[in-house]
């Protein structure tokens, strides 16, 4: 899931030498936000390479990675030092965690054929093109078009937890692979808070 500015944001404000300002506390904010992108590239890594097998385990790493991708974006924005290396380690880490990881651990079920294959490529594939789309511009909505990477990635690494037969972990890759590439309004989830809040 994106957070912060676009690599295109980033690059017009070091360009114009715009520069918000921060103190001791926010460059610890800072520092953190680039810890946690550490840690969700980290546990992307261990969920591709610590197999086959331990599904269950690699699906939580999966998991632990959405925890540090949901808590490094709003560090990286109140730090006031929003930089290009971060927001592209951030695109990487989310591609890695969310797109590669998944998609090999659904390539691991079942027999080894050219299904196998296809669809966690697919998969992948989509993450990818979602990943480049999500770095042309800023987000100036609180509704994506499409579903975002990170929820696709947490959705299948869940199910895959929860035991998904072969065929179906396959089906499932596939439809979020066209998910992610299609223009369907999908709140964030500070968007469905609102919304909440609004109708209580």
């Amino acid at each position: 899931m994106p957070q912060g500015p676009s690599l295109s944001t980033v690059w017009a404000a070091r360009s114009s030498g715009t520069r918000a300002p921060g103190g001791k506390g926010s460059v610890a904010k800072r520092r953190l936000a680039d810890a946690l992108t550490c840690c969700n590239l980290a546990a992307g890594i261990v969920a591709v390479l610590s197999g086959p097998g331990n599904q269950a385990r690699r699906c939580d790493l999966v998991l632990l990675a959405a925890l540090c991708d949901t808590l490094d974006g709003p560090l990286a924005r109140h730090s006031g030092h929003q930089r290009e290396l971060g927001a592209i380690g951030d695109g990487v880490a989310d591609l890695v965690s969310f797109g590669i990881a998944p998609a090999v651990l659904v390539s691991e079920l079942g027999p080894r054929d050219s299904l196998s294959t296809l669809f966690p490529g697919l998969f992948i594939a989509a993450a990818t093109w979602r990943l480049v789309r999500y770095g042309v511009g800023p987000r100036t909505t609180d509704v994506f078009s499409g579903l975002p990477l990170t929820g696709a990635g947490i959705v299948l690494a869940a199910a895959l937890r929860a035991g998904a037969s072969p065929g179906s972990a396959r089906r499932l890759a596939t439809a979020l692979a066209f998910s992610m590439v299609s223009g369907v309004p999908v709140p964030s989830g500070a968007e469905i808070v609102r919304r909440v809040g609004a109708g209580a």
